[in-house]
């Protein structure tokens, strides 16, 4: 859907400029919105067999190490490098979708 990984390079461009939000929340706030929308759809794809269980459990562990370190790492980069890369990644995302 529209707030999921592939919705992110609409939300976060309209939370940046429509709203003005500093891109620290913004990337908060796109990760909580991502998450709460993929819940029901994780479930009913854990139900029907679709996810396989190694795969997520990897993908769990990396976040768990991982996901501080962006933390870190998020705070000691400035805010307009972070918005330079943000728009790299979002015109890469347009270009993989057009082509």
């Amino acid at each position: 859907g529209i707030v999921g990984a592939g919705g992110a390079f609409i939300i976060i461009p309209i939370l940046l400029v429509l709203f003005k939000l500093p891109m620290n929340t913004v990337v908060a706030n796109s990760i909580v919105i991502a998450f709460i929308s993929s819940i029901g759809a994780f479930i009913i794809k854990l139900i029907q067999g679709y996810i396989p269980l190694e795969d997520a459990l990897f993908l769990i562990i990396g976040s768990i190490i991982f996901a501080p370190l962006g933390l870190k790492l998020g705070k000691k980069v400035p805010s307009f490098v972070q918005k330079w890369i943000i728009s790299i990644l979002i015109i890469i995302a347009i270009i993989q979708i057009v082509l």
